[in-house]
Order: C-alpha cells, then structure tokens, then sequence
C-alpha cells in the first residue's frame, strides 16, 4: 500500500467536545449580537420635531368673554383679558407621536375619513379623535366650506403631489388647531379591504340592517343587524355606510367607532410575520405616508403592547347645521371651547395647555358673517363623549335611525 493511500484512509482527528461547545456559543454569540443590532436598527424610537409648528405668541387684541356656556349655562371664559396674556414656552412629551390619518373613495379625493390619533408609546395608550368630514372650514376652494375638501385644495395647489397636498393639510391643521402632527397616512379604500382579509376578518355587532347601492362607486351594502363575522368587502361597506343615520356624518364616525375596536382587538390576536409583512405590503401600493418601513416596524410593535382599556375614541365636539349658503347647506359646526378642550385632553404632545389666544387665532372654523354659524362656534360648549375600545368591544354603539 503506497504512502499516498495510507494518507486517504487516515482518519482526521475527532473534535472534543468543549471545542464543538465552544464553536456553537461563539456562533450563537454572533447570532444574538446579529438580532440586536437588527432590532436596535428597525425598533428605535423615531426622531421627532421639537420646533412647534403653529404661531405662539398671544393675539394682540381679544374679545374679552365670548358668550360660551358650560353644561349648566353658566358664562365660559374662553379669552384672557388684555394685559394678562403671557407667552408660554410648549416643552414636548417623550415617547408621544401625532398622526394625520385620511381616507378617500374611489371616485373623488375628498377625505370622508379624517382621525387625528394621538400614540403615547410611554403609558401604552391611543386616542383617536374624529373630525365630521362635513365641518365648516375656510380655505381658498372655490365656495366649498367643508374641511374634507382642504385636502383636493392642497392636491390642485402642489401640481396633483400626493404627499406634497398631505402635507399642506397637515399644515393647515397644525398652524389652526394649534397641535402637533408628526406624520400623514392617506389610505386607499383598497387597503381596507386586503388588510381586514389578511387578518382574517372582524368580529362587528351591527347595530341595524344595512342596504345601500351607489353604481357610480360599484358599491353595494347588504349587512343584517346582529353579531356577524366580516370579510374584507363587508367590512368596507359598515365603515362607509351612512344612510339612515340621525346624524349622517356622526353616526358613521360611530360605526367607525365600532370597526376601530373590532380591528384593534383582531390586529393583536393575529399579528405573525405574514400579516407584518403583508400589511406593509399593503401599505406600499395603497397607502401615502411620511412613515419608513422601521417607523411602520416600530409602530405595529408599539401597538402590540396596547390594552384596549386604554385606546380612546372620540368626535370633535360640535352640530349640525342648515344654512342658506349656496349648494352647500349642511354643515357640522365645531365648538370653539369644546374643540381646545380636546385638543388639550386628546392630542397634545406638550407639557403645557394650548390657550385660547393661540387656538384657531384666524377662526377658520367660524364665519362671523353668519349669524347661524357663528352661534354654534362661540355659544355651544360640548365636552367631547369618550368611548373606550374595550366597552365598545362589548357593548357596541347605539347609533340613532331615522
């Protein structure tokens, strides 16, 4: 047998076990340090701004007392008397982030869905705060007065530029309603759809039987009242649905309501690594957004860790109204006292109040040239109805008919 051949059939030396054991800890070493640095990159809270967005400086001039009331018809102060007015230096929160959320059909690019969420990633707390798509705004839009046409107004300004007219409304809100909004997302009604089926469905009481057909939108609603497991499309049609409501606009914003807590609870039951990464899916082909891909990881991590005891929906306070105004009669008028308490109580990301002297200093949510309006604006003080996701969960939302 030559040497060459010995060689072949020698056997290599066995590895002991503690330099088999020593090989895997290293490799698992390097393993662990791979997945936190991962982790470190996509689930770092995300840098916020700390400029306040909207003019603090107290108006020059005030009105002394308006004629607002509280509950009890009591006079309200809602304007500091001249000479008592002191600037206020607004200090941010940690770990609290603002959202701009809007929704349009598909057929027109008016936002019928406005909810201004307030996420408090330090206290494991949400508050979602609806805006009537019919309330009284001023803006350079021909003579339409609603605010879900701010949107189309910024989109025709900014040359038909998605994220650029998202943008503008979110500027407009800030600088009006004195608050901080950190990021938009405008969603394609499509995505309602995809992300409910990829959950696979929603758990909704409704309230009453739905029937509604619109052709122009291919939309048809046939939802019988009782507890029903949706799919993706029936889901859709109790969001949109507003026929027959009392209040159409309010008692959409309440079946809103009833589908936010529905999805909340469904998202935490079946969040894995298909839905995470076919929401983000969805997210890309159907959704505007100044969100990255490790804001959205971060978020829907947060998001895990919410308790539904703590997630709080509410609409801006205000009413209806019917004004003799050109084509656009109805109207939803926010109350000038009601809409600062919300602000306050809702969406502020700051250790300090937001004053009155600093609130919508432009009252574009008034015309004082209409008696009407006006009157709601300035007179009506209404304290914002809270609904807790969880009691919603359990008890739904009467929604009154006609």
């Amino acid at each position: 047998m030559s040497k060459t051949t010995n060689k072949a059939n020698r056997r290599k030396p066995a590895q002991s076990k503690w330099a088999i054991a020593i090989e895997v800890t290293v490799i698992l070493i390097f393993a662990v340090c791979a997945i936190v640095v991962a982790c470190s990159l996509f689930l770092r809270p995300p840098e916020v701004d700390h400029k306040v967005p909207f003019d603090t400086a107290p108006s020059a001039e005030t009105t002394g007392p308006s004629e607002a009331t509280n509950e009890k018809g009591e006079p309200v102060e809602t304007t500091l008397p001249v000479g008592k007015q002191e600037p206020v230096t607004y200090v941010r929160r940690e770990g609290v982030y603002n959202f701009l959320i809007a929704g349009h059909d598909r057929v027109a690019v008016n936002t019928d869905v406005i909810i201004l969420a307030s996420f408090d990633t330090q206290n494991n707390s949400l508050n979602l705060v609806q805006l009537p798509r019919d309330s009284y705004s001023t803006y350079a839009w021909k003579n339409y007065h609603k605010i879900n046409g701010v949107f189309p107004c910024a989109l025709s300004q900014n040359g038909y530029d998605y994220k650029g007219a998202m943008k503008g409304f979110m500027d407009y809100l800030m600088q009006n309603m004195a608050i901080m909004l950190d990021y938009y997302v405008l969603v394609d009604l499509d995505i309602l759809q995809e992300v409910v089926d990829l959950i696979g469905g929603v758990d909704i009481n409704i309230p009453a039987d739905m029937e509604y057909e619109d052709p122009d939108q291919d939309l048809v609603i046939n939802l019988k009242a009782g507890r029903h497991h949706l799919n993706g499309e029936q889901a859709e049609g109790f969001v949109r649905f507003r026929a027959g409501y009392v209040q159409a606009d309010i008692g959409r914003n309440d079946a809103q309501k009833i589908f936010m807590s529905a999805f909340l609870k469904q998202y935490k039951e079946n969040l894995n690594l298909n839905t995470l990464t076919g929401t983000v899916e969805q997210m890309i082909k159907n959704v505007t957004t100044n969100l990255s891909v490790s804001d959205c990881v971060f978020f829907a991590k947060e998001a895990l860790e919410l308790d539904l005891g703590r997630v709080v929906m509410v609409n801006m306070p205000g009413s209806d109204i019917l004004v003799t105004e050109g084509e656009y009669s109805s109207y939803f008028v926010l109350s000038r006292a009601g809409t600062l308490d919300a602000v306050n109580r809702f969406l502020n990301v700051y250790t300090e109040d937001i004053t009155d002297s600093i609130f919508d200093r432009n009252l574009v949510f008034t015309n004082a040239a209409n008696s009407q309006i006006n009157a709601i604006y300035r007179t009506e003080t209404k304290i914002a109805k809270e609904y807790i996701a969880e009691e919603v969960n359990q008890s739904g939302i009467y929604i009154p008919r006609t």
